[in-house]
């Protein structure tokens, strides 16, 4: 997810590299990365988190371990936009 872009909802994924904002909670069930512009006004459920320096989360950080395969959605929750 790129710097400037945007999604209210809750996402649920295996893998994730976000540079964006995020208004929703995360469920990530492998690998989660924050990068320097990334916003979360949500909580966030993980296996495994890279925060790095200037990203910013409101909410609560919880840490599960799962193996979980999720699969694709046809239909999406969240309105996603992108400048």
């Amino acid at each position: 997810m790129g710097h400037g872009s945007k999604i209210t909802g809750d996402v649920e994924v295996e893998k994730a590299i976000i540079n964006g904002e995020i208004n929703g909670n995360i469920k990530c069930h492998d690998y989660l990365e924050l990068n320097t512009n990334a916003i979360v006004n949500g909580s966030i459920e993980y296996d495994i988190i890279e925060v790095h320096e200037g990203s910013k989360i409101t909410g609560n950080l919880k840490f599960s371990k799962n193996s979980k395969k999720i699969e694709a959605k046809k239909k999406y929750k969240s309105q996603i936009k992108s400048n």
